[in-house]
């Protein structure tokens, strides 16, 4: 049999299909991206990366597909054959940043192909993510981690700057911040990553044109290539395999937070507490609620059946320890605790159940 692609063209109010474009024999759409190049002023680009399956002895290529947005319809411009699939694309600098396979690669757009600029082969994994802020891109790897790829303006060369030292599996990332990046791999994790205070002073000031080209000709070894490493802030298990992650707000005038898909259909998210009592108070609440998970029988405590089944800390640390996340969905529980379980609770915090009651409801108030 032979496996058939389309990219489809659709109107989401009118909710009906305005076009339809097949892409070649046995090619299957896995990337794309919304560009603009500063040739072509004004107009939008649509690139789509497809795999395409293997010629005799070799492994599977890819190629690139550029279309031209005009008035709501896409008109191809031209295709970029490609060694690998090219399973991440993203708009960068004017530019397009593709991973391909262990390869970070910026084109340029041409008359008949895409234009090969400048290459990183520093990755040991094939990249399955990027996010781009300015001239910084975060590279998520399948079996490698997240990593700070940063562009020296002088040499046009990128650089490995900075890279998270924990193997990760990556299945999804986004952007927080130029320094700060979320992502999440196929164990259930979710993790933020951030570059430190003074690194991140560093590679905005340095004049990197010798490392630049030190790196582009060092061999595809992340540890001999990095300048420094990603500090974790925060992981936290969720119990199923992350598929998408986004920044995004829920609400006009909400708070952003971290929006996620999961493989079985969850969707869940993940927003910040800013005020310090806030995070004490509900890291206190998730402690008192959380307290044997299910371990032990209560003996006039405040345990409670686990949502997990289990230990519930043991749960959310499934691969390391929890850090820098307070379990929401536990802390919601506490409202269907008895009346006087709920007391005692609000006792040891120092405040009456109907504060913790409206606290809660405050903070899904911010995000909904």
């Amino acid at each position: 049999g032979k496996w058939v692609g389309f990219v489809r063209v659709v109107d989401p109010l009118e909710q009906e299909t305005l076009q339809v474009l097949p892409l070649g024999e046995d090619e299957a759409g896995v990337s794309m991206a919304l560009c603009e190049f500063p040739e072509r002023r004004g107009e939008l680009f649509v690139l789509v990366g497809v795999a395409r399956p293997p010629e005799a002895g070799q492994t599977p290529g890819g190629a690139i597909y550029v279309w031209s947005v005009n008035q709501g319809r896409l008109a191809l411009e031209h295709k970029t054959l490609v060694e690998h699939p090219p399973r991440a694309l993203a708009s960068f600098q004017g530019r397009v940043l593709a991973g391909l396979g262990g390869a970070l690669r910026c084109y340029d757009l041409g008359k008949k192909k895409m234009l090969k600029k400048s290459e990183l082969r520093a990755f040991a994994s094939p990249i399955v993510s990027i996010c781009v802020d300015g001239a910084r891109a975060f590279v998520g790897e399948t079996a490698g981690a997240i990593s700070l790829v940063s562009l020296d303006r002088l040499t046009n060369a990128l650089v490995l700057y900075a890279d998270d030292q924990r193997p990760r599996w990556v299945t999804a990332a986004t952007l927080l911040d130029a320094d700060t990046v979320a992502g999440a791999d196929r164990f259930g994790n979710v993790f933020v990553s951030r570059l430190a205070l003074d690194d991140a002073e560093e590679l905005e000031q340095r004049d990197a044109s010798a490392h630049a080209l030190a790196s582009a000709s060092a061999p595809a070894s992340k540890t001999a290539a990095a300048r420094c490493a990603l500090q974790e802030v925060a992981h936290f298990n969720v119990g199923e395999v992350v598929c998408s992650m986004t920044k995004t707000t829920l609400a006009s005038g909400g708070t952003e937070a971290i929006l996620y898909s999961t493989i079985h259909g969850g969707i869940g998210a993940l927003q910040p507490l800013a005020i310090r009592e806030e995070v004490e108070l509900l890291t206190n609440l998730e402690m008192l609620l959380r307290g044997a998970a299910g371990a032990r029988e209560a003996a006039g405590g405040f345990d409670h059946a686990s949502l997990v089944g289990r230990d519930h800390l043991a749960f959310r640390s499934a691969t390391r320890a929890s850090k820098g996340v307070v379990d929401g969905d536990l802390c919601e529980t506490f409202s269907l605790l008895p009346t006087a379980s709920q007391a005692r609770v609000a006792a040891e915090l120092d405040r009456s159940p109907e504060e913790v009651l409206r606290k809660l409801d405050e903070v899904r108030g911010r995000l909904l």
